[in-house]
């Protein structure tokens, strides 16, 4: 499982823009986000690479955050795989509360965000079903 932050950002042309800035020039690689619209603010996910450095941003712009632990599990980037996920999940009763997909670190791979209602069960669901959890966002490897 990893560590993804979240928080509430104003509705306004370019707060997402700044904030994405201000992340970039402390050197956090955001790996995944998702956005959830609620008028006047939004609900902004992040997976990435430097919790910690991302924190501090937020910290000195007077940002609250929330911090969750969620699945980051790498699966094939094809057809039917999520499915294979929420089958798994469903049939041993356990909810998604929420998600979102980015590329993983190797060609042809996904990496998919998950929170549930039920961690500790949903651990034990992927290990036997051989998903890969990853403890840190995987990045790709370096370009020469």
């Amino acid at each position: 499982m990893i560590r993804e932050i979240s928080w509430y950002l104003p509705n306004t042309p370019g707060e997402f823009s700044r904030v994405l800035k201000a992340l970039a020039d402390a050197g956090v690689n955001i790996r995944g986000f998702s956005v959830d619209l609620s008028a006047p603010y939004s609900k902004v996910r992040l997976a990435c690479d430097d919790v910690e450095t991302a924190k501090k941003q937020f910290t000195q712009w007077e940002y609250a955050y929330e911090e969750a632990r969620v699945f980051a599990l790498s699966m094939p980037d094809a057809p039917g795989q999520l499915l294979r996920v929420a089958d798994l999940l469903g049939r041993s009763d356990i909810n998604i509360e929420y998600g979102y997909v980015t590329l993983g670190p190797k060609a042809g791979e996904a990496l998919v965000i998950l929170k549930t209602n039920k961690e500790e069960q949903a651990k034990r669901v992927f290990a036997q079903a051989g998903f890969q959890d990853h403890d840190r966002i995987p990045n790709p490897p370096k370009r020469s």
